[in-house]
């Protein structure tokens, strides 16, 4: 196995997953470790609810948004970043104490914030 054939492997897979589970849930496929002989990739499924795919990190903002000053209504929520850019916040990752809110770009590429810059950013 190398890089070029695990892509393509992902690629095969996240089409065929997207396939049979149309657009009634979420699918994720996840980090990959691979050797010469094999690979191992992490997949997730999610209920879709209200467009939005709620997966373990829209849980976890769920659950710990009122530590970051934010609620749960604010999942799913757009802002404009300092730089302009706008993000969607779909999620959080309580562990990570220094960028724990997790948001995603329009073209789908996640992204990790303070809870402060999306505070600010959602005044």
């Amino acid at each position: 196995m190398d890089r070029t054939t695990v892509k393509s492997i992902r690629t095969e897979i996240e089409m065929v997953l997207k396939k049979h589970f149309n657009e009634d849930y979420g699918v994720n496929i996840g980090n990959a470790t691979f050797s010469r002989d094999n690979v191992v990739f992490k997949v997730g499924i999610a209920d879709i609810v209200n467009g939005m795919a709620v997966d373990r990190s829209a849980t976890d903002f769920k659950q710990s948004c009122f530590l970051y000053g934010l609620k749960p209504e604010d999942l799913g929520r757009t802002f404009k970043s300092n730089s302009g850019e706008t993000y969607t916040i779909v999620g959080a990752k309580p562990r990570s104490s220094k960028y724990p809110i997790i948001c995603a770009s329009p073209n789908g590429k996640k992204y990790k914030f303070s809870a402060l810059q999306v505070k600010n950013a959602l005044r």
